[in-house]
């Protein structure tokens, strides 16, 4: 487990590897998640409603951006976390529309 602490915020993130020899993170704060470390994704946020998945997928297709891979946990807090993985950058007038869709709690691009 690795603790990264901010003058903003406070992240846990856990990981491991597997038979497959591809290291994956597993768990983020108090979500757990199955990515592998590498490439371009899109994390972000959500409350838990219908929709809210779909319209950030439509938003990326609109624009392009083909989804390489797809994780999301649940809380019983009624938010979600996801991890998707793009085949190219997203960028900034993107993430806004994202950003602005209802529902929204956070979105960031991340480069690993």
């Amino acid at each position: 487990i690795f603790n990264l602490k901010t003058d903003v915020e406070e992240i846990s993130i856990a990981g491991t590897v597997f038979p497959d020899k591809l290291g994956r993170i597993v768990l983020l704060d108090r979500f757990h998640l199955d990515v592998i470390p590498e490439g371009t994704f899109l994390a972000f946020k959500i409350l838990d409603r219908p929709g809210v998945i779909g319209k950030v997928g439509t938003i990326l297709g609109d624009h392009g951006i083909n989804i390489a891979g797809f994780s999301v946990s649940r809380e019983i807090s009624g938010e979600e976390v996801a991890f998707v993985s793009v085949d190219s950058p997203i960028g900034q007038p993107v993430l806004k529309k994202i950003r602005a869709i209802d529902g929204m709690i956070e979105a960031k691009e991340i480069e690993l």
